[in-house]
Order: C-alpha cells, then structure tokens, then sequence
C-alpha cells in the first residue's frame, strides 16, 4: 500500500515476515515505523481482527568510512556494500590511480568511473577483490577477467588511463588493457562491503605528470603551475618530460672535481681529468 492505497497483492499464507529496509544514501530516514499483524479475513476485510500495533524500535549501526591523508577505511556498519568514497576532483584526458591492499578477507572493489556517486554498480573500470582474497578487474556491474592474482598486505594495484586505453597493473605487472575515448572525466571511486576493509598509500593524479603551462613567464608560484614544490632533495629521479623555467638560478655539475661537465643559465663546459676546460658553450667570457 502508498498512502492508504493498494498497489499490488500477493497471496502466499503461512509465510513468517520480517520487517527490513536498507537506506542507500546519507541524509534520509523513515520515520512513524509500525507492524501490524491481522486475525481472521484479509487486511482491509469485515473480520479483521487488530490484535497488536506498536512503534518498533529497530537497532542502527551507521556505516563510517574513514579517510586519511592517503587510506580510507570502513570502520563500522553492516556486511553490505554500503561503505562507499569518492573522490572531490574529477580527471580529464588522463590519470592515474595507485593502491595498496592493507586488509585481507574483506570484499572490496576500487578504480575509476565516469560519475561521483560511489557504489559497485557505477564501478566503470576498477578491481575487486573477493572475500577469499582474489582479484579480478571489474567493469560495469561484472568482472570481465578470470582470477588476475591474490592478495596480500601491501600488493600494488594500479588503474591507469593514459590516452586511449586503460592499464590495469598488480605490483607493477600490467594484467588488462580496456580501449577507451581520449576524453574521459573520471574520478576515484571505491566501496567496501566487510568492515576493516582497508586501502593504503592511494596516490590520485595526472599520470604522475608534473604539468608546467608553457606560458610561464619568470618565476614559478603556486599560482602560475599546476603543483609546485618550493624546496627538494632528489637523490634519483626518472622524469619523461621536462621544462625549465626561472631567472637565471640553473645549475648542474656531474662531479666536484675532475673529468665532469657544468651546465648553468649561460654556459656549458667540460673538463678532462685534469680539470682543464675542453669543451665551452655559450657565453665565453
């Protein structure tokens, strides 16, 4: 029945009932809950008899998801997929999402969709990861491969999308490739379904890209570049790309003494073993 009226019937005695419903969003709630039961005839008939009606006081254990600087966790609620997070910034064209499972025995799925509403039927490419540990990639409401691996603590799992495609990696070991348009907007998406679950170390951006406007004029700032860091100590780096831009603050040397070559805002010069200049470009004076 809606508002007093009924909208369909199903016969079916002898049947024990039980009160349940599930309420899928934050913010909402059913008040003014009753449960009649009815002697004699059919609800709504000249016999029926009222024989109990109550409030019903039902116990409530809200799910909580809890997220860190770089974790989220369900730390509470019921064994339902009910312990959703999503990401505030959305990615366009490309980017890149790296994790690492912190938990086992718990159900979960994580990756990337089109929409930041959370929940495992809008899993548009992500992982998921049974209750027995498995892992397979998820896309749309079912996994479209066979068991990829299992985890354990601290397994890498990596959801990439670089220009027409999306890579799906476990410790670093590409597993899946899904061909995709070059124009997504996606954002983080994830859902546990067990309490505990757990995921670590999640790093969310542009193809670990740092990106650098070409129209940079003079000195970098927080406000002319996408990400800036101010001041660091790199002891190796791999970097596909790089622009330079400054006033005249550039310097590298190989070595302090020696064969080694120096490279600053004016000039490049190389030295033999000796320390002698053999090589000078640039401003000669």
């Amino acid at each position: 029945m809606v508002n007093g009226s009924v909208v369909r019937t199903v016969s079916n005695p002898g049947l024990t009932m039980y009160f349940d419903c599930v309420i899928a969003s934050l913010g909402h709630e059913i008040v003014d809950i009753s449960i009649q039961s009815w002697l004699g005839g059919v609800p709504g008939g000249e016999s029926t008899t009222l024989v109990n009606h109550q409030n019903v006081t039902l116990p409530h254990t809200p799910t909580e998801v809890i997220a860190g600087a770089n974790s989220v966790e369900k730390t509470q609620g019921y064994p339902t997929w009910s312990g959703s997070y999503t990401s505030e910034e959305s990615y366009t064209g490309g980017c890149v999402l790296r994790v690492d499972v912190a938990s086992l025995g718990k159900e979960m799925v994580l990756g990337l969709t089109s929409s930041a509403v959370s929940g495992t039927l809008q899993m548009e490419y992500g992982f998921l990861i049974s209750a027995t540990n498995e892992i397979t990639v998820i896309e749309g409401t079912g996994s479209v491969t066979g068991t990829l691996g299992t985890a354990v603590v601290s397994t890498a799992l990596e959801v990439n999308y670089i220009g027409d495609r999306i890579e799906y990696s476990i410790d670093a070991t590409l597993v899946h490739t899904t061909l995709v348009a070059s124009d997504l907007l996606l954002y983080l998406n994830g859902t546990f379904k067990d309490v505990g679950g757990k995921l670590d170390s999640i790093v969310l951006n542009d193809n670990g890209v740092v990106i650098i406007p070409p129209t940079v004029a003079g000195q970098m700032t927080p406000e002319n570049v996408s990400t800036f860091i101010a001041d660091a100590a790199i002891g190796a780096a791999q970097i596909g790309s790089l622009a330079l831009t400054g006033v005249g603050n550039f310097n590298v040397e190989t070595s302090p003494s020696g064969a080694r070559m120096i490279m600053n805002s004016e000039n490049i010069k190389v030295y033999d073993t000796n320390g002698i200049v053999r090589v000078k470009l640039g401003k000669l004076s």
